[in-house]
């Protein structure tokens, strides 16, 4: 429960570190890498009483089906940022299902609030300025306010 409340993931890249490289590597990348590592693992190269050796073949065929794939790799690294404690087949199989109560983890891309134009233009709005969007406090300095804020009237 404390993984989905405070958001730790322990969903560790298993397909990138499969091939080697990392999520900001490129198609061309992740081929090269793959035909590197597949040379050693392919079964025809292999002594077939070596299961574990066959496990690896497997895991990296599926991880380059995956990575090669652009749709298939973007749905990957959306499992790897959401922090639902479920496997990658369960994120895959229910994608449509997770990506609708997920969408509120996708930052928006414009600010929801536009700087103000003295910000902008060079910092902070001087104490002595007169801007439309700051609180003047001399402004509600009367004996009718004061008698108003204590309930006196």
């Amino acid at each position: 429960m404390d993984e989905i409340l405070f958001g730790k993931s322990k969903k560790e890249p298993e397909f990138y570190r499969a091939l080697g490289c990392d999520r900001s590597s490129s198609i061309e990348q992740i081929t090269a890498e793959y035909r590197a590592r597949v040379k050693y693992l392919h079964p025809d190269k292999l002594d077939e009483a070596d299961p574990k050796k066959h496990e690896e073949y497997l895991q990296l065929q599926s991880a380059y089906n995956t990575l090669s794939d652009e749709s298939e790799r973007s749905c990957y690294d959306a499992w790897l940022d959401c922090f639902l404690p479920i496997t990658y087949e369960e994120f895959k199989r229910n994608r449509d299902l997770v990506k609708v109560s997920m969408h509120w983890i996708t930052p928006r891309e414009t600010p929801m609030i536009s700087s103000s134009n003295a910000g902008a233009q060079g910092g902070p709005v001087e104490p002595d300025s007169k801007h439309p969007l700051r609180w003047e406090s001399g402004r509600y300095n009367s004996d009718a306010v004061r008698r108003f804020r204590n309930y006196e009237l």
